[in-house]
Parts: structure tokens; sequence; C-alpha cells
């Protein structure tokens, strides 16, 4: 089976919590036809199929994707990535096309797609969507894995589009080149709303890291090995915000899925992560009098939240998550500040640096220096690798094995004997 934290997504129509759903009900000998033309994607954008049958392959998949119905005839090679990867109880697919097949140009942000499947592949329907809220699986190994590896995005990101290669719009390292170095890496992850653009919304850190929480209870339920198997997380941005308040959240819980988490995490990777706020300033300005503001507010750098949350993880590493490795990567260029220049959101301001090194390291107590690493990108490009050879992945890959090799003697040590 084998988009940016703080670089705002393309202006698209704003989304209401929920998400309307287009049903098409059926199959023409062409594949399915859409009524009116939609222009395609300036770029190869990426899809996510749920609720797919647990007998589909990739062939199968792959199949039924070429036989839709197209605008003009695709490229040979017209799906660019393919994923499929099991989840509760059924596969979740990512996809990327040179032409996309016209019904799918109808799935838009906040706007999902329900699909029918032909009965050869038997005959349910599947829901199609390009926000990848909550969690997506981007690959499972072939045998049982032995780590499961959970990546939060950024504030106003995209839980995939954040981790996008700057030159490859359809590879994404975590699901495309981690496995490679990886290969026994279950992968996946995790998103949720927090676009600026939607001023309705007046979502907490708090908020997310119980959603959080939620989900990853979820995803490790799915075997009897699940919740015991070692849990990597990793953070950009807010994300890093969000996994801190949820394992603050899990060691003082009382149930056994909380509990069971703290055992078994084994590493958190954290990308820009603001411990002691960001230069967020500009944002301010574009929220002021919405809802969202609050959250704004409290990532500020003076942000009594974020202090009081510091010592709160402090204490709770201490006393739960003892030995866990733990690594914080910090960038070294300035970001193009968001502005208002003819009333949409455009990355095109006065350069500053979002988050300084300062306040993206020293997130666990006795923090290693020399698990503090610069990568020489600006605050959105800090998790975005063009390829396996990328010098920043290369860190990254460097650090994962050294958290695989430490593995062992970390549980060993936490628990007495291991898990």
């Amino acid at each position: 089976m084998p988009k940016n934290s703080l670089a705002l997504k393309p202006p698209s129509t704003s989304r209401s919590r929920s998400t309307p759903s287009i049903s098409v009900a059926s199959v023409g000998q062409q594949g399915l036809s859409t009524p009116s033309p939609v222009p395609q994607p300036k770029s190869p954008r990426t899809l996510r199929l749920s609720l797919i049958p647990t007998s589909v392959d990739n062939n199968q998949l792959r199949k039924f994707l070429g036989g839709l119905e197209y605008e003009s005839q695709p490229p040979k090679e017209n799906i660019l990535a393919l994923s499929l990867a099991p989840f509760v109880d059924w596969l979740v697919a990512t996809v990327s096309f040179s032409q996309e097949p016209l019904i799918f140009l109808r799935c838009t942000t906040g706007r999902s797609l329900s699909l029918p499947l032909p009965p050869e592949l038997g005959g349910s329907t599947i829901n199609v969507d390009c926000d990848f809220y909550g969690i997506t699986p981007l690959y499972h190994p072939p045998s049982k894995p032995t780590y499961d590896v959970i990546a939060v995005s950024g504030l106003s990101s995209h839980a995939f589009g954040s981790w996008k290669s700057p030159q490859n719009s359809h590879v994404m390292w975590l699901r495309d080149i981690l496995q490679l170095d990886f290969p026994d890496f279950r992968v996946l992850t995790w998103g949720y709303e927090s676009d600026l653009r939607d001023g309705t919304n007046d979502s907490t850190i708090a908020d997310f890291s119980r959603q959080l929480l939620t989900a990853v209870h979820t995803a490790r339920d799915d075997d009897s090995e699940g919740k015991t198997r070692p849990v990597v997380f990793v953070g950009h941005d807010l994300g890093g915000l969000i996994i801190k308040h949820a394992l603050v959240e899990a060691a003082q819980g009382s149930s056994e899925d909380d509990q069971a988490i703290m055992r078994c995490c084994v590493g958190i990777f954290l990308f820009g992560v603001p411990n002691r706020g960001l230069n967020n300033g500009y944002l301010l300005s574009l929220v002021k009098g919405r809802k969202n503001e609050a959250l704004v507010q409290n990532l500020m750098e003076s942000s009594a939240l974020l202090n009081n949350l510091h010592i709160a993880f402090q204490r709770s590493y201490k006393s739960s998550l003892k030995y866990c490795f733990v690594a914080s990567f910090f960038e070294t260029r300035d970001t193009n500040t968001v502005e208002l220049p003819d009333g949409s959101w455009s990355r095109s301001g006065e350069p500053i640096r979002v988050v300084t090194r300062e306040s993206a390291t020293g997130f666990a107590p006795e923090e290693e220096a020399h698990n503090q690493i610069a990568i020489v990108a600006d605050h959105s490009k800090l998790v975005q690798f063009k390829g396996r050879d990328d010098a920043n992945y290369l860190h990254v890959r460097a650090k994962l094995k050294e958290m695989v090799r430490r593995t062992p003697k970390i549980l060993q040590m936490r628990t007495g004997d291991g898990i």
C-alpha cells in the first residue's frame, strides 16, 4: 500500500462546520457524468476517498478511477499518486491526478462527494473530500506496523497540503518518502478546522486537543496490538501545541486509553512550534472582532495560556513521559506576512521571523542541544521536503533513526521491562 501552517491556502469560499455532500446516484457506461463543466485545478491536488470496502485492492481502485468520465483523453499515467490503507472497518485512499475525472471537480473545500462503486467492487457508496479533517491513514505496512506516526499540521493549515513538496504538489514526504526509510511505520495525519478566514469558529487549543486524543484512541483501537504500539507525534506550529496539550490531558486522565498513550509515546518531533508564542501581530489585525480572535491572542509571545501549558507539560513529562525522544526543528528564514491588498488573503506582506529559535526549542525538560536542529527554510516550508535526498529531510531521517535505536531502552527505563 503501498498548506502550509500560517501560509494560508489560496482564497476559497468559506466553509461551515457541517460539510455538504453531493450525491451521485448512477454510473453511465463512460463513468459518472457531471452536468456542468468545472475548470481543472491549476496544479494537481490530492483527494481523500473513504469508506472503501476492505475487499478492494489498489489495482481495482486504480482501474475504477481510470474508467470515470474525463474532459478529454487523459494521459496514460494520469494517476500521479495513489495510496490505500485500512482504517477502522474500511479503507481510505489518497489520490492525485494529472487530469481529474469530471465528477471529482465538483468536490471543493467544504463540499464532499458521495460516489457509488460498481457491483464488482461491492456496490457501496464511498465518500470523496479534499478537506482531510480527522484521521487520514497515509501508509500501512504490508505486515504488522511497529510504530504509529501521527502528524498534526499548524494554524490555518491543511492536513495533507502542509507537508507536500514545494516542487511536486503530488509528492508528500509523510506518505511517499518516509515508508522508503521506515517501512514498518504506520503513518497518519490528523486534520482540524482552524482556517482563520472562518471568523465563526471559536475553537480553542483545548478543544482541538480533546478531538485529537479521541481520534488517536480510535486509530489505535484497530487491533489487539494497537494500544501497545509505540507512537510518535509530529507537530508543526499550532499542531505541536495541540499535541502538547493532548499529552498533558492524557497524563491527567484516568482512562486506560489515555495512560496507554503516555506509556507508548516514544518520540515527539516538533517543527516551528511556538512554545513561548509567535510573532503574530499581523494576524491579530486580520481577525479582530471575530470569533477566532481569542485563539490568535493565545498564541502571542506574551501568552499566559502558553506559559501555563509549558509548565504543565514539564510536569507531565517528568511524571509520565520520562525518556521520550524529543527533536525540535526551527526556521532560519523569515516568512512573508499575510495581508489584504485587495480584500483577499495574500502572503505578500513584510517578511518576519514567525517563531524564534528560543520559542521553538526547550519543549521538554533537559532537552538535548544536539536535538535542536536548524532548518534552512521559512516557517511554512519547515515541513515541505522536495524528495528523499532533501538535506532538510535527511536531518529528520537521522533523528528518527536515532529514536528507533533508543526506543527499546526508553520503554525499558519507563516501565521497568518494556511494554
